[in-house]
């Protein structure tokens, strides 16, 4: 094993190699980098991220506290935190009928196949949480929104005006409109007054990341937007725009390039990971300095807790900063649950439940890790919503424990007051939105300045679900909002899960 690990495709950096003296030193109580784990997964077949677990770390430690740290800027979250079973998930859920009446997902996940295919060498999503500061569609995103970004579909020339896609900058990243003004630039089209300029050169000044696929909306932890923290934008453009998905440059300038992204100082850097390490142990803590000099070398942190430090303060995607390092990827996917003693052939991927990947990602993102199967429900098509972001297919992740709620007796000016519901009616059918109480009446209400029908029931009539604290739209495109003739919110055609779109 030692002579195969300096062999290609480990020859291109020693840190691979598992010397004679290797195991001695595992015992001695050394640990392995993370280059060496990646080694034994590739010969041993086995995911890296059980070698991880094995020695003690939670592979869902970075995107976990990449999201918990991050409030101010859109950064990027770790891909593991949505591994390629979630895409082929979603896949699969796009050609599921939206059914007529909600349901518990799971009897939809029901009928989808077990995950058997080979896991895909590339994830070709990127995966955003939008910040405070720098969204440009405050309406249609709230802050601590997520959206996954297809890298595969760009900005075509015949694409349609409403898409919305994810760019990175010379000032940051951005989930807006795009309008091209001539072949090799574009302009950003928002609902406010931007602090920064709008035209960009394509290549040098900005880049289209993908469009939006996915969204993932918290209600029940959107951010106080009166906060009088001063906003964490660039003062001044950066000098080269360095891309989150950059595969050819040295790697400092890649870790340089990420904390300027997120908009800190080495300072503010410094107190993020005494923060991290207050709560995962002082093993992840690390020192201005040492964050300085991993802007300057072209090397990854050797003791684990230290990368996990530095991917997730610099939100940084682990594993496509360790593939620019040069680590070999592994994409073996076997876990040690899966292993026999008998002399069966290795599968390329044991099968999986295809709600796993949902569930991870919905923990991750939510920050409930005790969130099941049983707590999603999909809308029915033929069901009564009152929020614009809630139609037939859309996955609502429900608070089921508190059924029992005490409603506001009359429409506040601050809608977050009221709690966004899941009902069912006496004849079976399924209502949702913001819920007050007078009388015997009960009111489902949409958010304020959008535009939808209001629901009346009588309260003896009516059950709580579960309260709303998410909702998960999965579509092949994600349409921007618009003004209706009395000037409120409304949202253009949406995509429904099932439908393939015929652009």
């Amino acid at each position: 094993m030692s002579l195969v690990s300096q062999a290609p495709p480990f020859d291109r950096n020693r840190a691979h190699a598992l010397r004679p003296n290797f195991l001695g030193r595992i015992r001695r109580g050394e640990e392995p980098h993370i280059f060496q784990l990646a080694t034994l997964s590739v010969l041993t077949g086995t995911a890296l991220e059980e070698w991880l677990t094995l020695f003690g770390y939670d592979p869902a430690t970075v995107p976990r506290w990449q999201i918990a740290l991050h409030g101010a800027r859109t950064v990027a979250i770790s891909s593991r935190a949505n591994p390629c079973d979630l895409q082929r998930f979603s896949h699969g859920l796009r050609r599921v009928p939206v059914p007529p009446r909600a349901l518990p997902t799971e009897e939809i996940v029901g009928a989808l196949p077990t995950l058997e295919m080979p896991r895909s060498p590339d994830d070709t999503h990127l995966y955003l949480k939008l910040g405070r500061d720098d969204r440009l569609l405050p309406s249609r995103f709230a802050a601590g929104s997520y959206v996954s970004v297809d890298t595969n579909r760009g900005l075509t020339p015949d694409a349609d005006p409403e898409q919305i896609y994810a760019v990175e900058h010379l000032y940051g990243l951005s989930v807006c409109r795009l309008a091209r003004v001539d072949s090799d630039q574009i302009r950003l089209l928002g609902e406010i007054a931007m602090p920064f300029p709008s035209l960009f050169v394509l290549g040098t000044e900005a880049g289209v990341l993908g469009s939006v696929d996915a969204e993932l909306q918290p209600f029940d932890q959107r951010m106080d937007m009166s906060s009088r923290e001063p906003p964490r934008l660039l003062a001044r453009p950066r000098q080269r725009l360095v891309s989150v998905l950059s595969t050819e440059l040295a790697l400092h300038h890649y870790v340089a390039a990420a904390r300027e992204r997120a908009g800190l100082s080495l300072r503010e850097a410094a107190g993020l990971a005494a923060e991290m390490a207050a709560v995962c142990g002082p093993a992840y803590a690390m020192a201005r300095s040492t964050f300085e000099r991993y802007e300057t070398i072209d090397t990854v942190p050797h003791h684990l807790a230290k990368l996990f430090t530095l991917a997730s303060v610099y939100a940084l995607d682990v594993w496509h900063y360790l593939a620019l390092a040069g680590m070999v990827i592994p994409l073996g996917t076997r876990m040690f649950d899966d292993l026999e003693l008998s002399e069966q052939p290795v599968r390329a991927m044991s099968g999986t439940r295809p709600d796993k990947a949902l569930l991870q990602m919905l923990r991750a993102a939510l920050g409930k890790p005790a969130l099941t199967i049983d707590d999603l429900y999909t809308f029915g098509r033929c069901d009564n919503s009152a929020h614009p972001l809630i139609e037939g297919g859309t996955i609502l992740v429900l608070d089921r424990r508190r059924q029992h709620l005490e409603l506001p007796r009359e429409r506040s000016s601050r809608h977050q007051e009221a709690p966004l519901l899941l009902m069912q009616a006496s004849n079976r059918g399924y209502h949702a939105g913001y819920a007050t109480i007078r009388g015997r009446q009960l009111t489902l209400e949409p958010p304020p300045l959008a535009a939808g029908p209001v629901h009346h029931m009588d309260v003896d009539e009516a059950s709580v679900v579960g309260r709303v604290v998410a909702v998960l739209r999965i579509g092949s495109e994600v349409a921007d909002l618009r003004t209706d003739a009395h000037g409120r919110r409304r949202y253009e055609t949406p995509v429904v899960i099932g439908e393939m779109s015929s652009r």
